[in-house]
């Protein structure tokens, strides 16, 4: 899959280096808002980079359009709420970040009779 970046490039692709995000052929580390689509069109991926780092809100869905995960990021590091959820929209997993540390978690299981 090809990220596309909304008013960065269209159908480009990001390369990480450093672990850092950049446009192919640059020496800048990116900032912009990103944006990865399947090939029907439907998003998959949404969040921002701010020098060449994740940076708030980070959203992924099923290709269904549910969605998938939430979390948020702080200078490129999970810090707050992440939420996963299963295609049928119940809540997998609940944790709670601190700088990229696991600081708490609620694992939420789904039992189906026989």
């Amino acid at each position: 899959m090809k990220l596309q970046l909304t008013s960065v490039l269209e159908n480009g692709e990001l390369l990480e280096r450093d672990g850092l995000l950049y446009k192919p052929n640059s020496t800048e580390p990116l900032t912009a808002k990103v944006e990865q689509f399947d090939e029907n069109g439907q998003l998959m991926i949404r969040y921002t980079a701010i020098d060449g780092k994740k940076e708030g809100l980070f959203q992924g869905w099923y290709d269904n359009g549910q969605l998938k995960q939430e979390c948020t990021y702080v200078d490129g590091k999970l810090d707050g709420v992440k939420q996963n959820w299963y295609r049928d929209v119940s809540l997998t997993l609940r944790s709670r970040m601190l700088m990229a540390r696991m600081k708490a978690w609620l694992r939420l299981a789904v039992l189906y009779p026989g």
